[in-house]
């Protein structure tokens, strides 16, 4: 019917709604897709009532966001405070929870397949999981599959039998499987890691065996599915009429002669650096395969032991993730390598000594740096009578020294075309002052 349409035996009723200016400040309120995340990525939805017209989030870890509803990304595990200021014409109003977020990267569970529910109808589906202290009640199979391996994790004990129950809709007989990824490879063996069958029934009762061969301490995915009689489904069939759920399982016990996931580790020749150039190195244990830096600059390799070039100054956060078929760990240092002209000294490596006796200023600058033909140098005007001016190469070698006169526009130009290329220092001499930058010529 549309709202002017002739009714045959129906009627229709007409009121009158007066809106009124709202002249209040937002309320602000948010929420979260998940209050703990194993991946980092957490959504943020905005509840502010009265209508607010622009947002400002700060996530807790130095990150913000001006989006209504932010999904943000959380790179080393922690708990995290969040706040938000919800504001509009009329004023704003600011939220802040504590402790709100919890991340998790090292319970992260190995991804698998992602079974997704057919065509449901009414009343099929898992409608609540209980094994161990895992109890959680879920809606049915209208909302397809489910992941709850992050936020609903349990801790079992090898050579062990645990009691599982799983309720499915009370209308409809329904099959369940449940398998757990055992040997944390992300595929769920169709026969070998099948630990739980119940047939045709609503309330699902038995036990799991928890073998001694599993993985030890690392979170396992656990897949709980449920479907219509005799579909005799893999771990990977999407269900027809049912659900897919997946869950946590850390097993604990002996690990001797046992292969494991890494344990990550890795360290740098300096962590204070003029040149930018780093040398890192992996100290993982237990044999990874596979390594995935990011050097904080926007730069990342795949390498065991790579040397990165920083090409600006600043701080900069160190991530290593080891891999190896058993799993994978990840090791974040804040703030771990500093890179700046401070630290430079003529006639060594990558020094960081003697850095008291200069003094580094924003005053003097190179530019164009790298250049190839003219460098200019500028310098505060009339600072001094006389400036003692270097350029001396890493390995020591003198390539110009000069005494000049400062003059009123506070710059001198300077031929470097037939200077070898590479990296050298710049020193200018200003009575009992001494200013040191990088040059590199190309």
């Amino acid at each position: 019917y549309t709202a002017c349409a002739a009714l045959t035996y129906g009627q229709m009723e007409d009121y009158g709604v007066v809106v009124s200016l709202n002249t209040s400040a937002p309320v602000a309120d948010f929420s979260v897709d998940n209050e703990k995340s194993c991946t980092g990525s957490v959504e943020f939805k905005d509840e502010s009532t009265n209508v607010p017209t622009s947002w400002s989030w700060d996530f807790g870890d130095g990150n913000t966001s001006s989006a209504q509803n932010p999904r943000h990304t959380y790179s080393s595990s922690g708990t995290y405070t969040v706040e938000l200021t919800s504001t509009n014409l009329y004023g704003s109003d600011k939220e802040t929870k504590t402790s709100f977020v919890e991340v998790s990267l090292n319970e992260a569970v190995k991804p698998a397949c992602t079974p997704n529910t057919v065509a449901h109808r009414e009343d099929y589906g898992i409608k609540s999981v209980l094994f161990e202290s895992i109890n959680n009640s879920t809606q049915d199979g209208r909302v397809g599959y489910e992941d709850y391996s992050c936020s609903h994790q349990v801790t079992v004990a090898e050579n062990t039998s645990y009691n599982i129950e799983v309720k499915t809709g009370y209308k409809n007989l329904e099959d369940v499987y449940v398998w757990i990824d055992f040997n944390n490879d992300g595929v769920f063996g169709a026969n070998t890691e099948q630990v739980f069958y119940s047939g045709s029934d609503s309330l699902h009762k038995g036990t799991i065996n928890i073998p001694s061969s599993a993985i030890k301490f690392k979170s396992l995915r656990m897949r709980v599915l449920s479907d219509i009689l005799g579909t005799n489904p893999t771990p990977c069939t999407n269900p027809n009429y049912g659900q897919a759920e997946d869950y946590g399982v850390v097993i604990t016990g002996d690990t001797t002669g046992q292969p494991q996931a890494p344990t990550v580790s890795f360290s740098a020749d300096s962590v204070q650096s003029c040149l930018g150039t780093i040398k890192f190195t992996d100290n993982s244990t237990n044999g990874p395969s596979t390594w995935a830096w990011d050097f904080g600059d926007g730069n990342t390799s795949t390498q065991k032991n790579p040397t990165h070039q920083y090409t600006t100054a600043g701080v900069f956060t160190i991530k290593l993730t080891a891999s190896n078929s058993f799993g994978s760990d990840t090791e974040i240092k804040t703030s771990y390598i500093e890179v700046d002209e401070k630290f430079c000294a003529p006639g060594s490596k990558d020094p960081t000594s003697s850095v008291s006796e200069k003094l580094v200023s924003s005053d003097v600058n190179l530019f164009p740096n790298p250049t190839q033909n003219k460098l200019t140098i500028s310098y505060p005007p009339n600072a001094v009578k006389n400036i003692e001016l270097s350029i001396i190469t890493i390995q020591g070698q003198i390539l110009y020294l000069n005494e000049i006169e400062p003059n009123s526009e506070g710059e001198l130009i300077l031929d470097v075309s037939d200077f070898p290329v590479g990296i050298h220092f710049v020193n200018l001499k200003m009575g009992d002052k001494s200013f040191t930058k990088k040059l590199i010529t190309k």
